[in-house]
C-alpha cells in the first residue's frame, strides 16, 4: 500500500507541500518589508487555505524567496491562533500582547503588563533597527469579544502607527462586519489594513495539487485531474485534497487501472457531504442560493441572480462555461438540486413542534380547487362533537374540537374566529380562507406557508400556529394562538390611527430586540419574513390583564403568510405569480426591484424602518426608498433624515444604527439581524420586563 498523500487535514507548514498563493505571499511580503510596515487583513472562506498561508509567511525558504536580506534580518515574526481562545478582559489582552511581543524580540517579558510596557518593549525594537509582525489567525474571535472595547483597538493602532509593527490577520469575513459593535467596528483600527482576499485555486495551481503529489508517491493521477476537478471539487484546495485522496486510496487498492468513479465518488462524498452543506447553508447567502440554484438547473435567467452569479464566479463558487453559469463542480449542482427537492419535508416538517402541521402533507392540486359540498363528518372520539358542514358561524365546530364563538373581523384574504377548544378550553384563533381566494392555488400555497414557517421557527416571539387543516367546504384554515393586547401600529397611531405617540427610547429598542431575535432563529431556518411592519409586531399581554398593565407584554411577530422559504424549490413560482409582495415604504430597494431575489437584509432593513416609525411615528420614505427609480441607481438616493431631526433626544450613536439598517445596498447593512440587536444593546442594555 502506498502512502496517501492527501489526508492532512491540518494547516500545512511545509513550503514543497504547498500549492499557490505565490501572488498573494509575494504581496504581503513587500508589504512587509516597507518602510513602515503595512498591515494586512488575510479574508477567506473556511478551509481556503488561510492558516497555511500564515505559516507559509514566517518560513525561511519563502522569506528567502522574497525579502531582501538586509529586511530579512530585522524580521521577527510572531504566530497566534485565536480559536483556543481570547484573554479574559484589557489588562489580561495587553499581558498577552507584551508576552507576545517580548518573546518575538527574543526579550524577557516585562513582570506586569500595561500599554507603557508594551510601548517600551516596540522602542527597544525600534532603537535595534527591528520590525515585528504580529500573525494572528482567527481574528473573528477577537474582535467579537465584548470585554475588548473601542480603548483598546484604538491602542493597537497607535502601536503600528508609531511604531516598527505590522499586523496579519487572518477571518473568515471582513474585519469590519464581525465586530461585537457598532463603535468597534468603526474603529480607525482597521484603516490601517490592506484586504487579501483568498480564493479558489487558479486552474493550474489545482491541476498541480492533483498531479504532482500522486506523481510523487508512485501512483500518478494526472489522468483524472480534469474528471477531479470538473466532476468533484471545482479548484478549492480542500475539497480538491478530498477527491483525490478517495482517487488514490480507490485505485491503490486495485492497483491502478482505470478508476470506478461511482465508487470514488461514493467515498468522496462520505467526507465532503457536511463541507457542502456548510456552504449551502452557511456561505451562501439567501440571494447567493437563489442564484446558484439557477445555475445548477443550467439557466440563470433574473437580472438580479446575473448579479450575483458575477460575484459568485469571481468568488470560485460558479464557473462560466460556454456562455452559462454553472456550479463550480456537477457534484455541488446535483447536491444543490437534492438538498432543494428534500427540503419542503425535512427543514420545514421535521422541525415543526407541532404533529397536527406534520400530519396535513398534501400536494394542494389534490385538494378541491374550488368549494363543494361535503357530507358531515363522522363522529369523532368520545367528548368530541361532531364536525359542522356549511358556513363558519356561531357554534361552528371544526375537526370535531374548535367551536366558533365569534366572528374578529374580515379581509380580503378571509375571516378570522375567535374559537374555543373544547378538550382544552383555552382560546384559539381560526383564519379560513374565502371561497374566491381558496380557488387561487398559489394563494392557498400562500396561506399554508403562514403555517409552516411560523411553526418551523418556533421562537416565542412568534405567534404560535398549533393546527393546519382544510374545512368540510374544501377550504383551509389555521389555527393561532389568541393574543390579547395591541400591535405597535396601535400603539403608535392609537386605535383610530389619528394620533401620534412615539414610544419612549428604551422601550422601542427593546420591541426592535425582541423581534431580531425571533427573526434571526427563522433566518437559521432560511425563512424570510418580508412584510415586516408595526401591524405585524403584537404586543401581547398575558390574558386577563387591563391594557396599561406595566408594559408586561411579549412581542410576537405575526403574519408570515408572504414569507419566502428559501430551502422551497417552489419558492420563485410563488413569487412570480404573485407580483411584489409587502408593503411598499417598509420595502427593501432589493425587494421591489426582485421579490424573487429578496434575502434577510430586507427584513433587517424593514425593522430599521419599524424602528425609525416607533422612534419618530414617521417613516423615514412614504413610498419605498425609490419605487420609480431605476435599479440599481447611480449614485443611490440620498438617506432619510436622522430621527434626532424629529426627536432631539435620540442620541447620535442610535441614529448611525437606524441609518445603517436603512442603507441603500444590503452589504452596507449589518452582517444579519444579530449585528443589528448587538448594536441596540450595546447603547440599550437589556432590561427586565416587557419586550422579550
Amino acid at each position: 500500500m502506498r502512502k496517501n498523500p492527501y489526508l492532512n487535514r491540518l494547516p500545512v507548514r511545509e513550503p514543497a507541500r504547498f500549492y499557490g498563493r505565490r501572488r498573494e505571499i509575494r504581496r504581503i511580503l513587500e508589504g512587509l518589508s516597507a518602510d513602515p510596515p503595512q498591515s494586512f487583513s488575510l479574508v477567506g472562506d473556511r478551509r481556503i487555505g488561510k492558516s497555511s498561508t500564515l505559516h507559509q509567511l514566517e518560513h525561511p525558504e519563502v522569506l528567502a524567496a522574497n525579502v531582501p536580506e538586509a529586511v530579512r534580518g530585522a524580521l521577527r515574526l510572531r504566530y497566534h491562533d485565536f480559536q483556543g481562545g481570547v484573554p479574559a478582559d484589557e489588562p489580561a489582552f495587553l499581558a498577552f500582547l507584551a508576552g507576545e511581543i517580548a518573546d518575538a524580540l527574543g526579550a524577557p517579558r516585562p513582570p506586569a503588563a500595561s500599554r507603557d510596557a508594551v510601548v517600551e518593549l516596540l522602542r527597544r525594537a525600534d532603537r535595534d533597527g527591528l520590525r515585528l509582525v504580529l500573525m494572528w489567525d482567527e481574528f473573528e474571535v477577537v474582535t467579537r469579544h465584548r470585554a475588548l472595547g473601542l480603548d483598546v483597538y484604538s491602542f493597537l493602532r497607535s502601536l503600528a502607527q508609531n511604531h516598527r509593527l505590522a499586523y496579519v490577520t487572518a477571518s473568515g469575513r471582513d474585519l469590519r462586519t464581525v465586530c461585537h459593535s457598532a463603535q468597534v467596528a468603526d474603529s480607525p483600527f482597521f484603516n490601517v489594513f490592506q484586504t487579501v482576499r483568498l480564493r479558489p485555486l487558479a486552474r493550474a495551481e489545482a491541476t498541480a495539487l492533483v498531479t504532482e503529489p500522486s506523481a510523487a508517491a508512485g501512483l500518478p493521477l494526472a489522468p483524472h485531474a480534469d474528471w477531479v476537478l470538473d466532476e468533484l471539487a471545482g479548484t478549492f484546495p480542500f475539497f480538491v485534497q478530498i477527491a483525490c485522496a478517495a482517487l488514490f486510496e480507490h485505485l491503490d487498492e486495485q492497483d491502478g487501472g482505470e478508476p470506478d468513479r461511482a465508487a470514488v465518488l461514493e467515498r468522496f462524498l462520505e467526507e465532503v457531504d457536511p463541507h457542502f452543506r456548510y456552504v449551502w447553508e452557511q456561505r451562501l447567502s439567501a440571494e447567493e442560493r437563489q442564484a446558484m440554484l439557477e445555475a445548477s438547473r443550467g439557466r440563470v435567467t433574473s437580472s438580479s441572480s446575473k448579479r450575483v452569479a458575477e460575484r459568485l464566479e469571481k468568488e470560485g463558487y460558479v464557473a462560466k462555461r460556454e456562455g452559462t453559469w454553472t456550479p463550480f463542480s456537477r457534484c455541488f449542482g446535483r447536491f444543490v438540486l437534492e438538498a432543494m427537492d428534500v427540503q419542503e419535508e425535512e427543514t420545514l416538517e421535521a422541525r415543526s413542534d407541532s404533529p397536527a402541521l406534520g400530519a396535513t402533507r398534501m400536494d394542494e392540486s389534490r385538494r378541491p380547487a374550488s368549494p363543494a359540498a361535503f357530507a358531515p363528518s363522522a363522529p369523532g372520539p368520545v367528548g368530541r362533537r361532531q364536525s359542522t358542514p356549511g358556513p363558519l358561524g356561531r357554534g361552528s365546530v371544526l375537526l370535531g374540537k374548535y367551536e366558533v364563538v365569534d366572528e374578529l373581523g374580515e379581509g380580503g384574504m378571509g375571516k378570522v374566529f375567535l374559537a374555543r377548544h373544547l378538550d382544552l378550553g383555552r382560546k384559539v384563533v381560526v383564519k379560513v380562507l374565502s371561497p374566491q381566494i381558496a380557488g387561487a392555488p398559489e394563494m392557498v400555497t400562500r396561506f399554508r406557508r403562514e403555517a409552516m414557517a411560523a411553526s418551523a421557527i418556533g421562537h416565542p416571539n412568534v405567534v404560535q400556529v398549533h393546527d393546519f387543516d382544510w374545512h368540510e367546504d374544501g377550504r383551509p384554515f389555521l389555527v393561532m394562538e389568541y393574543l390579547e393586547g395591541e400591535d405597535l401600529a396601535q400603539r403608535i397611531y392609537g386605535k383610530t390611527g389619528t394620533e401620534s405617540h412615539p414610544l419612549p427610547i428604551p422601550e422601542a429598542v427593546d420591541i426592535l430586540c425582541a423581534a431580531c431575535e425571533a427573526l434571526a432563529v427563522a433566518h437559521e431556518r432560511h425563512i424570510i419574513h418580508r412584510d415586516l411592519k408595526p401591524s405585524n409586531l403584537f404586543l401581547a399581554r398575558p390574558q386577563g390583564t387591563i391594557p396599561d398593565a406595566a408594559r408586561g407584554y411579549i412581542v410576537k411577530l405575526l403574519d408570515f403568510g408572504i414569507s419566502k422559504m428559501l430551502d422551497l424549490g417552489g419558492a420563485q413560482q410563488l413569487t412570480r405569480s404573485s407580483g411584489m409582495l409587502g408593503t411598499p415604504c417598509y420595502m427593501a430597494p432589493e425587494q421591489i426591484a426582485d421579490a424573487a431575489a429578496t434575502g434577510p437584509a430586507a427584513d433587517q432593513y424593514a425593522l430599521g424602518v419599524v424602528l425609525y416609525e416607533a422612534l419618530t411615528a414617521k417613516v423615514p420614505f412614504e413610498a419605498g426608498p425609490a419605487l420609480s427609480r431605476p435599479f440599481w441607481p447611480n449614485p443611490p438616493p440620498p438617506p432619510p433624515p436622522p430621527p434626532s431631526r424629529f426627536r432631539p433626544d435620540v442620541p447620535a450613536a442610535l441614529d448611525a444604527v437606524v441609518l445603517r439598517a436603512l442603507s441603500f445596498y444590503p452589504h452596507e447593512r449589518f452582517p444579519d439581524v444579530k449585528a443589528l440587536a448587538q448594536a441596540l444593546r450595546a447603547l440599550f442594555p437589556a432590561r427586565k420586563g416587557h419586550a422579550s
